[in-house]
């Protein structure tokens, strides 16, 4: 139950990331105000202000093991749901990052 609310916080970090990036998009050269008090960028911070609460909750329970792992993966899926949902583009050099977490996030839970 832990580590599904451990990887639930993993979703919630990429969605958030999603809104502050829809927001950027959306938002840019409006001004100062209008930039940073919108819907999307007020949701985005509250999504992410409920991991940060689930986080510490489950890194109470949970083995660091777990935590490594699940922030680790949260930086490739926001790069994954970005090239999906917002036809980002990504280079080579950030598709190796990408590859290179990802082995070693294999590489760690071996």
């Amino acid at each position: 139950m832990i580590k599904v609310l451990g990887f639930g916080g993993v979703i919630l970090t990429v969605i958030s990331q999603l809104l502050l990036k829809l927001a950027s998009r959306k938002y840019h050269g409006q001004g100062v105000i209008k930039y940073y008090i919108n819907y999307l960028t007020i949701c985005g911070y509250a999504g992410l202000l409920v991991v940060t609460l689930i986080n510490l909750f489950v890194l109470r329970i949970l083995e660091m093991y777990y935590i490594v792992v699940f922030l680790a993966s949260s930086l490739v899926l926001i790069g994954v749901a970005s090239k999906l949902f917002l036809k980002e583009s990504i280079d080579k050099s950030t598709a190796l990052s990408y590859m290179i977490i990802t082995i070693g996030i294999i590489i760690y839970a071996l």
